[in-house]
């Protein structure tokens, strides 16, 4: 007797419930993950920028004034996957002096330049390099 008699199934259980949902459940999660993947990848991309061809210049001063300007030419170059933002500071006796941010898009090069004013005559160790690197 039971299921058949008057053409009624019994009701489903609940462990078979459970079971459904848990399914449902999962699927989703799964269809979720896979059309995420694209997503994640591109934004794990990220830019990886290099300056090179730096060339100095100590522009003047001292002989009329009291400070010296010192000036730097540069090429930042990105090999990252991501276009990115490099900010470039001109170090004096290993302190930031200046600092100036360029955009560069990835598989480019571009030209840049920073200059910075020293408030003496004394002797410095002045540099320029890349501080930070962040993604467009």
């Amino acid at each position: 007797m039971g299921a058949e008699e008057g053409g009624r199934a019994d009701p489903p259980r609940p462990e078979s419930k459970k079971l459904i949902w848990t399914i449902i459940v999962a699927a989703i999660a799964i269809s979720a993950a896979i059309i995420s993947v694209p997503f994640i990848q591109e934004a794990l991309k990220q830019p990886n920028i290099t300056l090179t061809d730096k060339s100095q210049a100590w522009v003047g001063g001292c002989g009329f004034s009291s400070s010296q300007l010192f000036f730097f030419g540069f090429t930042l170059i990105n090999t990252g996957e991501a276009d990115g933002f490099a900010t470039v500071a001109v170090m004096v006796d290993g302190a930031i002096g200046s600092e100036d941010t360029f955009y560069v898009p990835r598989g480019t090069s571009v030209p840049g330049a920073v200059s910075h004013t020293v408030n003496d005559c004394n002797n410095h160790r002045v540099d320029v390099r890349i501080t930070g690197v962040r993604r467009a």
